[in-house]
């Protein structure tokens, strides 16, 4: 089992085990090829339906990735566009421009080697 698929196991039995919806909200930060293959696997391990899984991409929809990212939107994934994420915590993550996004599981896929203001 890979970590992100431990992490997502583990949020699911809290979510059953305390009937707290939060631990049913993941946070996907970076739109690249990993970020893109992470909401996908999040979706297909616990369903968009019963889950609420965003995809946040911090700069501007590269054409080459429409089609992924519109297939993730098509399996219930939400796709934020321009949604620099600025601070994460255990409860979910700050977005730039002052908006808050609750998300008990963040899952950081951009590359270490690109910068974050914070």
């Amino acid at each position: 089992m890979t970590e992100v698929q431990s992490r997502v196991v583990r949020a699911l039995k809290l979510a059953d085990a305390t009937g707290d919806a939060a631990w049913l909200r993941f946070a996907v930060v970076g739109g690249g090829q990993a970020g893109i293959e992470l909401a996908g696997e999040i979706a297909d391990l616990v369903g968009a339906r019963r889950a609420r899984i965003s995809l946040l991409l911090p700069d501007v929809l590269e054409p080459a990735r429409v089609s992924a990212l519109r297939d993730l939107v098509e399996r219930g994934v939400d796709v934020w566009v321009r949604a620099p994420v600025v601070d994460a915590d255990d409860e979910g993550v700050d977005i730039g421009g002052g908006l808050r996004m609750p998300a008990r599981t963040v899952i950081w896929s951009r590359p270490p080697t690109q910068p974050v203001t914070i």
